[in-house]
């Protein structure tokens, strides 16, 4: 019995860590000229409404409302689709006003992550 104590609190330090986890990726993301700063809003309070208003999802089927239940789920769905459609649009109307865009490649999204893949290994190395 005495083992519950000692898992608890094991739990609540990795809980923790996933918090801090949390915090440093949100605090490196930028801001500025993108929709970054809704897609977070809408992520954090749309994933709180389980904890919120516990009520709130009585009324759907009970296949939904084990999906809806989660806090997670609800704010991963909202994150992917809501950086898809704000960030999407404003890359779009970016790319409609820079005329360097005309000639963009369908490797291009390739290659810009492995650019952010090796920046991030840089900035890594320079930290050491």
């Amino acid at each position: 019995m005495a083992t519950k104590p000692i898992l608890r609190g094991a739990g609540v330090i990795m809980f923790g860590m996933v918090a801090v986890s949390g915090i440093r990726t949100l605090s490196s993301i930028t801001y500025r000229h993108n929709n970054n700063e809704m897609v977070v809003a809408l992520t954090l309070a749309l994933g709180l409404m389980p904890i919120m208003v516990p009520q709130l999802f009585e009324g759907f089927p009970s296949m939904m409302q084990m999906f809806l239940h989660s806090g997670i789920t609800i704010g991963t769905v909202i994150a992917i689709l809501a950086n898809l459609t704000l960030n999407k649009a404003s890359s779009t109307l970016m790319e409609e006003t820079d005329p360097s865009s005309a000639n963009m490649s369908p490797y291009a999204p390739i290659r810009a992550i492995k650019r952010w893949l090796l920046l991030r290994k840089t900035e890594k190395n320079q930290e050491n």
